[in-house]
């Protein structure tokens, strides 16, 4: 649907694209695991999910390197890259899905 296109590929793609630039990036592991992941596309109830992690051992550490905010990282790199990506994305984010509204 025309809906869950919008919403795959606009918005979560913002959020995608800015968490990758501020996830720390040691070895890689931690952007290489990100995804962005959807369910419900035919339905009224279409959720999309940006997450990092593709197994049991590295989203245990995404989820440190998310949280822990003693972890030191070089800029732009940061703890709390998910949240932060969201936040400097807000005011796009929630102009796209007023336009998709209006559409």
């Amino acid at each position: 649907s025309r809906g869950s296109d919008f919403l795959h590929n606009e918005p979560t793609n913002e959020i995608f694209n800015a968490s990758q630039e501020l996830a720390p990036f040691d070895d890689g592991e931690l952007t290489l695991g990100a995804r962005i992941s959807s369910e419900g596309a035919d339905t009224d109830s279409f959720t999309t999910c940006v997450s990092y992690g593709n197994n049991e051992t590295s989203r245990a550490y995404a989820l440190r390197q998310h949280e822990d905010l003693s972890y030191e990282h070089a800029q732009p790199e940061c703890a709390k890259f998910l949240e932060k990506a969201f936040e400097t994305q807000k005011d796009s984010i929630l102009a796209s899905i007023a336009r998709s509204i209006i559409l």
